[in-house]
């Protein structure tokens, strides 16, 4: 590392994507603290947004859930949950067994009420 120069920085910054040039920027920015490295400087770290989902690619994703067998089961609810309500993986990730409610209809307990779940998709859920 110490003898990475500022050409070196720019010309991988230039050649990788905007992923790995946030992935690896920490490890840069410690490496010339630390004094592993010649000093450089690093171009400014773009925040960008992701578009949202089209409703047509919605739809073709909650099909590929439902049929797609290839993905691990939890995988396949925990994409469906997001896509039909919305919901943060960080949400997701803490629903248990219990927040899901079997009567007449599949609920899924979101908050209050909890939410019904559409058929195809509660036998998902219940699997």
């Amino acid at each position: 590392m110490s003898n990475c120069r500022q050409g070196d920085i720019d010309l991988w910054h230039v050649e990788h994507t905007n992923h790995d040039r946030s992935t690896v920027r920490p490890f840069l920015l410690w490496c010339a603290t630390t004094k592993l490295t010649r000093r450089f400087t690093l171009p400014a770290a773009t925040i960008s947004q992701a578009l949202p989902v089209s409703q047509g690619q919605r739809l073709d994703l909650l099909g590929r859930l439902l049929t797609g067998h290839d993905l691990p089961l939890r995988t396949r609810v925990a994409a469906v949950i997001v896509l039909l309500y919305a919901q943060p993986l960080t949400r997701v990730v803490r629903l248990t067994i219990d927040d899901v409610i079997r009567g007449d209809q599949v609920l899924l307990r979101l908050g209050e009420p909890p939410s019904p779940v559409p058929g195809p998709f509660a036998n998902l859920l219940l699997e």
